[in-house]
């Protein structure tokens, strides 16, 4: 591969374009984690991991699909979400987990969740 260079320094500034935005992707990519997930007994739910909000516990809610108010076609429609619950990562004080699906969250004076992911 031939770089479009005149001097080093622009060589080094193509090379440090392409690691920025190697660096960004991954970043991006790393931004959010969902996980298909158990919480008292509901197997419908998602544990969202955000690098900005925090933690939210989701569920279907009930069946809903939102479609845009296109009438009864809800081929295209998302299934409408009911946050369970929802915390900063300035609230949790401890986490543990088994190494295979458990996940314990202690988010103080707020209470402790524990939920079982399905990992596929």
């Amino acid at each position: 591969m031939t770089l479009p260079t005149e001097s080093n320094h622009q060589l080094t500034l193509v090379l440090i374009i392409i690691v920025l935005s190697v660096c960004l992707s991954v970043y991006l990519s790393l931004c959010l984690c969902i996980l298909e997930a158990t919480w008292h007994g509901r197997r419908n739910c998602r544990f969202t991991l955000h690098y900005e909000n925090g933690f939210t516990l989701t569920t279907d809610a009930d069946g809903v699909v939102e479609n845009g108010g296109s009438g009864a076609d809800t081929s295209r429609g998302a299934v409408a979400q009911t946050i369970l619950w929802h915390y900063p990562f300035e609230k949790l004080q401890m986490s543990s987990d088994d190494g295979r699906r458990l996940l314990w969250l202690d988010f103080g004076d707020d209470g402790e969740q524990v939920i079982y992911t399905v990992f596929r």
